[in-house]
Parts: structure tokens; sequence; C-alpha cells
């Protein structure tokens, strides 16, 4: 068998065009990863400092939510600026943080718990 499938397949070395030209390629998805890396960072230290602004002053962040995957973490958690005592809080401006405290329990197709792995 001499098809193309057996030659592509078989170890060969590279000429130095090849090889420059696989250097730069390997630099650009590099230099892409990096800058993709720089500015999901720069997002979840923005959340991080909004968190921040929303627990001291939460009348200015009304129905904000801001949640664990937004800062980088895993979980469920969220932040969540909502009126203290519902309506007449929003009517007296009386705001509050609520933070979740996770995720829910796990639950079967019954809608019981399922039981934790041996």
């Amino acid at each position: 068998m001499t098809g193309g499938c057996a030659r592509a397949a078989a170890p060969r070395l590279l000429r130095l065009v090849e090889l420059e030209q696989l250097r730069d390629d390997l630099a650009d998805r590099l230099r892409q990863n990096r800058r993709a890396l720089d500015e999901r960072t720069y997002l979840e230290e923005q959340n991080c400092c909004r968190i921040e602004q929303m627990l001291l002053e939460p009348e200015k962040h009304r129905w904000e939510r801001v949640g664990n995957e937004d800062i980088g973490e895993p979980g469920c958690k969220h932040w969540h600026v909502r009126p203290r005592f519902g309506l007449l809080g929003m009517l007296l401006n009386w705001w509050r943080v609520r933070i979740s405290s996770g995720c829910p329990l796990a639950r079967g197709a019954a809608g019981g718990r399922v039981p934790a792995p041996k």
C-alpha cells in the first residue's frame, strides 16, 4: 500500500522552513491564549470588586447578581442584592446582599436524596 494516507502517517524530518512556520504558529497560539487568560482574569477581578461594592452599598446595586463562575470559583454560590422585607424594603430603600449557600442537594428521579457513593 503506497497510498497518500500511509505516506502522511510515516515519521519524517521537517525542513527548516516548515519548522519556522510551526514555531510561528505555536507562538501565535500562545499569544492568543495569554490574551484570553488576561481578559478572563481582568473580568474576574472586576467581579470581585463588584461584590465588595455590593456589600458596602447594596442600595446602589439593586437587583445585581454575581455568581461563583463570574469570579472563577467552582460551585453554585451567588451574591444577589434584594430588598429587605420585600415591597416594604423597596419603598423604604432597605437593600441587602443575600448570599446563597451553594448548590442544592442532589435529587434522584423520584425526588429523594441520592445515596452517597461507597
